[in-house]
């Protein structure tokens, strides 16, 4: 992290947002009546300690939604209860959200610091999309991951050839 000129506060941040992320993937809910609970309040301490804010706070966030409602020209704020399911799906979904904007932010920052004024070299990564398990692979999957190798093998052909090319421009050149 230091090449791409993070300082020691900033990677320190980037630590406890991931570890906060792993924390929180502890944190479980059991019924309460047809509402969720939190079921350990002491697996809400590792999370809000590194990110810095009140466990009470996350754990009301992570059971709870505020719903507006609009009638007329006033709107009231309604606190609903969530149920389990609810609850582990808004869990899920703070972690994600948290991860996502990290990942954007890294990558926000490694680009600004590959940013070349003359001309360079690259590297180009061809990432096909998708890892998917399966209990059975079909021969749909068969078909898509035959495919997948086939663009896989054709781009690295085309660029070994492109370079391929280059090289001996150059030696004769």
């Amino acid at each position: 992290m230091n090449v791409i000129g993070l300082s020691q506060a900033e990677q320190n941040d980037i630590y406890s947002i991931v570890a906060g992320i792993l924390h929180l993937g502890n944190v479980q809910f059991i019924e309460s009546g047809n509402y969720a609970q939190v079921s350990e309040n002491q697996a809400l301490e590792y999370p809000a300690a590194l990110w810095q804010i009140d466990a009470t706070t996350l754990g009301t966030k992570l059971i709870s939604r505020i719903m507006d409602g609009k009638w007329g020209r006033q709107t009231d704020r309604i606190e609903v209860t969530l149920n389990v399911e609810q609850a582990l799906y808004t869990r899920n979904a703070l972690a994600k959200a948290l991860y996502a904007r990290l990942f954007d932010y890294l990558v926000q920052r490694v680009n600004s610091a590959m940013v070349v004024t003359a001309i360079g070299h690259t590297i180009g990564i061809l990432d096909i999309y998708g890892f998917e398990i399966f209990e059975k692979n079909g021969f749909e999957q068969f078909c898509i991951n035959y495919v997948n190798e086939k663009l896989q093998q054709i781009f690295i052909e085309l660029t070994l050839k492109a370079e391929q090319v280059r090289f001996l421009k150059n030696i004769f050149n």
